[in-house]
């Protein structure tokens, strides 16, 4: 919706390139994908009524915000608010504020669910910032360096 929003105050823009284009179908897609993402999310949280429900979109789309003090305070609020701990695994391995990434380990080290598979799996990522944060949270997990090499198989 940006781009088209960019595109339509672009003097130069030709409607009908776009219209030719597969731009729109793909941002349609992504749109669905995140979609159903997030109705799986809120599925996987069990909320037994509306208002649970409505609270954990909000805490999501508080973890997803722009702003990182809205993904702090969220990250503070899901440890009692049964987001689900799959959500707090993918939004600590791409949060790039310290802050944040702190207050979303904390709420991983709340959760009754093992998220030490997904966060082991994360010690391979591509990207040496993803499995810092990860070695950083199997420690607040875990609870000590003992534990860590036992549960990581070292």
């Amino acid at each position: 919706m940006r781009e088209v929003g960019q595109a339509l105050d672009d003097p130069s823009f030709a409607t009908a390139d776009l219209c030719r284009s597969d731009r729109p179908a793909r941002a349609a897609d992504r749109a669905r994908t995140g979609i159903v993402e997030r109705l799986r999310r809120v599925a996987d949280a069990g909320p037994e009524d509306w208002e649970q429900v409505l609270g954990v979109v909000a805490l999501l789309a508080g973890l997803e915000s722009d702003d990182a003090g809205s993904r702090q305070r969220a990250a503070l609020t899901v440890a009692d608010a049964g987001v689900p701990p799959d959500a707090l695994v993918r939004a600590l391995l791409s949060e790039t504020d310290e802050n944040v990434a702190g207050a979303l380990r904390w709420a991983l080290s709340r959760s009754d669910a093992d998220v030490v598979p997904a966060l082991t799996e994360a010690l391979a990522d591509a990207d040496v910032a993803v499995r810092r944060r990860a070695v950083l949270a199997l420690s607040a997990v875990t609870g000590s360096s003992e534990a860590l090499r036992n549960r990581c198989g070292g």
